[in-house]
């Protein structure tokens, strides 16, 4: 368990940080094209919104847990497609989440 040494200090930051773990997945699920998914990125930095923050993986994990999107032991997200287009998946593994948390969570 690491210790949380900063965590976004605006909502806008969180959610920054959620579209783009979001995009990865969707990446990762040929839902969103990588240039996509780039770019987004981006946009979001360019915003001045941080896409990568410094918090423990346990406390990541512990809200996702917590969340409404979380039922019977899965996890629900609502990953871009094409533009204009969302879908609502629980077909994201732990094994893939992680990997895209740990890329998005400074050291």
């Amino acid at each position: 368990v690491g210790v949380t040494v900063t965590v976004p200090a605006r909502v806008g930051e969180a959610v920054a940080l959620g579209m783009a773990v979001e995009a990865e997945l969707a990446q990762g699920l040929s839902w969103m094209g990588h240039n996509e998914a780039v770019r987004l990125t981006l946009l979001l930095e360019r915003l001045g919104l941080r896409t990568r923050i410094k918090v423990s993986m346990a406390r990541v994990m512990g809200a996702m847990r917590g969340d409404k999107k979380f039922v019977g032991g899965k996890m629900r997200f609502a990953l871009a497609g094409p533009l204009g287009r969302c879908r609502v998946t629980d077909r994201v593994t732990e094994t893939v989440l992680l990997r895209v948390l740990r890329s998005r969570l400074a050291r």
